[in-house]
């Protein structure tokens, strides 16, 4: 009796786009992805691509922005739709011409966390980190009062509204386009509801997710006043209004 080879059957796994922001857990789950990916995956490296983009875009005539390396990260993006890689992940802008040729092609994937916690977790990352990149050696009420900062504080609203622009504040316009962006994606997670996040997956992909703990702050956040506090709060009011229109529509 002639043999069936049930590799043959293996349902053929979803094409999928994890647009990771950081300190969101991200780095656990793109890890649980790749897992069932292998060779398959591809995985746009944040430091990498930042140096890369720099050489690309810094000249004499106009000064470098990280909005260079964004843009940078969506070619490499779709240059790997068009090969066919089945599993792509990075910090990588949600851009709607994207999103337009290849939504029939690829689960838009991501996950988040409270703007709040994300923003406190992402401070001290990069405070204490031991590389270069986007290190910070202002202290926290310092940091508050940044640029840099505030930019933080509508991360969310950037990464979903696919705007390349840095801005002191977002606007209202720039909000609603992120809310109607969100709606586009065809699973959003997060970090505190992660179990349901792999039940959807494996619902909706057949893809049987472990999630590991993948990074550790190097110190603890629980030093932050209550002014400090209450001025992180008013920074990232933006992304939380976003986030709760997220889990009321999720």
């Amino acid at each position: 009796m002639k043999k069936i080879n049930l590799l043959k059957f293996k349902p053929e796994k979803p094409s999928i786009f994890f647009m990771h922001l950081p300190k969101t857990g991200g780095t656990s789950v793109d890890s649980a992805f790749q897992k069932h990916y292998g060779r398959e995956h591809v995985k746009i490296e944040a430091s990498e691509s930042y140096e890369a983009s720099k050489i690309l875009f810094d000249n004499s005539q106009k000064e470098f922005s990280y909005d260079d390396c964004f843009r940078y990260r969506e070619s490499l993006l779709l240059y790997h739709m068009h090969l066919g890689s089945k599993y792509i992940s990075g910090h990588i802008r949600f851009n709607q011409k994207i999103w337009e040729n290849t939504k029939d092609k690829y689960a838009y994937i991501t996950v988040l966390r409270h703007p709040v916690k994300r923003y406190i977790s992402n401070y001290f990352f990069n405070k204490y980190k031991e590389t270069e990149h986007c290190r910070i050696n202002d202290e926290l009420s310092e940091f508050l009062d940044s640029g840099r900062a505030k930019s933080w504080g509508y991360m969310y609203t950037k990464y979903f509204s696919g705007n390349p622009k840095i801005a002191a504040a977002p606007s209202e316009e720039l909000l609603e386009t992120a809310k109607e962006n969100a709606l586009k994606f065809n699973t959003i997670g997060f970090l505190e509801k992660l179990d349901d996040f792999v039940t959807e997956c494996k619902d909706k992909y057949n893809l049987h997710l472990r999630i590991p703990h993948k990074r550790k702050n190097p110190k603890s956040s629980r030093e932050i006043s209550q002014a400090n506090l209450e001025k992180i709060n008013h920074i990232c009011r933006c992304d939380v209004e976003l986030y709760d229109f997220i889990r009321q529509n999720s």
